[in-house]
């Protein structure tokens, strides 16, 4: 039996977005499937790819001044690979 085009997994389109100064293409993969993406490009990929995406965090410390001026820092999570969606 033939697939029916309904069965196909939809494709998302999203731009993987520059962070301080890193163009560099971003390779992904998923089950065997493997892309590399250039960055500020609008692109169609598998939704699987977004929850690579939304997992892969990098941890980075922020420093900053307290009410009294005391500094202060603590370590956040922030995305590898920040992106957008595009409609």
């Amino acid at each position: 039996m033939a697939a029916v085009k309904d069965d196909l997994p939809k494709k998302v389109k999203i731009k993987i977005l520059s962070t301080d100064g890193d163009n560099s293409d971003v390779f992904l993969g998923f089950n065997g499937k493997n892309l590399v993406i250039k960055r500020n490009e609008v692109v169609e990929v598998d939704p699987e790819y977004i929850g690579i995406l939304n997992s892969a965090v990098v941890q980075t410390e922020v420093r900053d001044f307290d009410a009294n001026g005391n500094k202060t820092s603590k370590v956040v999570e922030m995305p590898r690979f920040p992106y957008t969606m595009v409609a």
